[in-house]
């Protein structure tokens, strides 16, 4: 990790690639606290659908996205690829200037093989779909260079307890959101009752979205306990069956 560390840094200081995370909002919570706090990555949620979070993904150089049920991958920019190859090139070029400083090869090698790592690893990602095989090879990769194990990168974060649920409506385009799903716009005051509900247990949240395929709603809960789940979906299950346009009925999934 030292070694990811060291080249990391020579790269930001000769390029300016931007790197991000693209999720929808059903990505648990755990994971965007973990890419943006502890990664540093700047994480944009946006509507579900790969065809959304590739599209979004391309807005960066190095651009990684995945739905929670597994698809996505790892978008390059040639930009980026250039910009890798030529700070590579530049530590080999400058390969003099480490020994002069007397710190032996060690920094020179530490540079040159997370950089040159890099380089073989973006361009093994399959950018034009989620390719299984090529992610699983690049999960391989990582945790190799990174010299650590599965159950090490297993336990990096915990997911939240989180449930969704399916709620049955005569019309579904009656629900409107944001772009990205995240908020209702109508009916109006549902919104306001979601925020009220989850505002009772401390870190949840809460969503309900149009299904793309049925017609139906989903409604989406999380939270640091099971129980608060569990408590927090019946009292919003109730606040939305309780509005009298909408006529619905909930099923648990």
């Amino acid at each position: 990790q030292s070694r990811s560390s060291a080249a990391s840094d020579v790269y930001k200081r000769q390029t300016q690639s931007t790197w991000g995370a693209v999720q929808t909002a059903y990505a648990n919570g755990s994971s965007t606290r973990y890419l943006k706090n502890t990664l540093g990555l700047q994480v944009v949620c946006v509507a579900t659908g790969v065809k959304h979070l590739h599209e979004a993904a391309k807005h960066f150089d190095i651009g990684l996205y995945y739905e929670a049920n597994g698809h996505g991958t790892v978008l390059v920019s040639q930009k980026a690829l250039s910009n890798l190859k030529q700070a590579l090139a530049s530590v080999d070029y400058n390969k003099h200037n480490y020994y002069s400083k007397q710190q032996s090869n060690r920094l020179y090698y530490q540079y040159h093989y997370v950089l040159e790592a890099l380089v073989q690893f973006l361009e093994l990602s399959n950018q034009a779909v989620g390719d299984a095989l090529s992610n699983l090879l690049m999960v391989e990769a990582c945790l190799r260079v990174l010299n650590i194990g599965v159950n090490y990168w297993h336990n990096l974060f915990t997911d939240l307890p989180s449930k969704t649920s399916k709620v049955v409506i005569k019309d579904k385009s009656k629900i409107r959101t944001t772009n990205d799903e995240t908020k209702v716009i109508t009916p109006q005051g549902l919104q306001h009752d979601i925020d009220a509900v989850c505002s009772t247990v401390a870190d949840s949240r809460a969503f309900v979205r149009p299904s793309g395929t049925e017609d139906v709603v989903r409604l989406y809960v999380e939270a640091p306990k099971a129980d608060d789940v569990a408590r927090l979906t019946q009292k919003l299950s109730e606040a939305i069956t309780k509005n009298s346009d909408l006529n619905l009925s909930l099923i648990h999934i």
